[in-house]
């Protein structure tokens, strides 16, 4: 917007716009122009947004004991790793990752006070994972991002702590392909007691979500 010959507009980022110019003399006479220009600039970020489709691609382990279960729920926290298996993740290899967080359903304890650890298995795509004895433990990891976070608010999703850095890992990898699986771990770091969560197989709609913001 502007007035007088020349007016301006900046774009936060680059790509193929549509601009309208609408304008009005002294006179009150109006008219408008439209022109498609491209910009050049950084493109703009894509988000994904993934849940866990099906009862084999979310598990527990049992850490002191090494048992691992696709039954009943999640729990975040004491004694407990998490996996959570997204298949389909369409993020180019070598992307930037901006930001990438779980977003969980709690069942109980939500102010329980734990402290986790977030990962990813250091994989170029993630196979399915066999409910046997340490199966979680035993997956080659990423480098983590720690939270203590705070209390779960009931009967709604909860976001996680932004663990950009974990999903860049994967995603720098050179057998990366965009539409590979991804499987992101929680594990217990020290926590005094746990979180119970939603799983597939207990609530389908409310299995475990990943979203990951990414620029090209």
């Amino acid at each position: 917007t502007g007035t007088g010959a020349a007016v301006y507009h900046s774009y936060t980022y680059g790509g193929p716009y549509t601009a309208t110019l609408p304008v009005t003399d002294s006179g009150g006479k109006t008219d408008t122009d439209t022109v498609g220009v491209t910009v050049t600039g950084p493109l703009p970020p894509v988000t994904v947004s993934l849940i866990v489709s099906n009862g084999t691609n979310d598990l527990k382990e049992t850490v002191s004991t090494g048992a691992v279960t696709n039954g009943g729920g999640l729990v975040f926290g004491k004694d407990a790793l998490n996996a959570m298996r997204f298949t389909g993740v369409a993020v180019p290899q070598g992307a930037t990752i901006r930001k990438a967080y779980l977003k969980v359903y709690p069942g109980t304890g939500l102010t329980n006070s734990i402290r986790i650890a977030y990962s990813a298995e250091a994989s170029n795509n993630s196979a399915a994972i066999a409910a046997v004895t340490r199966a979680l433990s035993l997956i080659p990891k990423t480098t983590a991002v720690v939270e203590t976070p705070p209390a779960y608010t009931s009967a709604m999703y909860n976001q996680t702590a932004d663990f950009a850095s974990v999903v860049q890992q994967v995603v720098n990898r050179s057998g990366w392909v965009s539409g590979n699986a991804m499987t992101i771990f929680v594990a217990d770091s020290g926590s005094a007691a746990a979180r119970n969560g939603k799983r597939y197989n207990s609530a389908a709609a409310k299995a475990p979500m990943l979203g990951i913001e990414y620029t090209p």
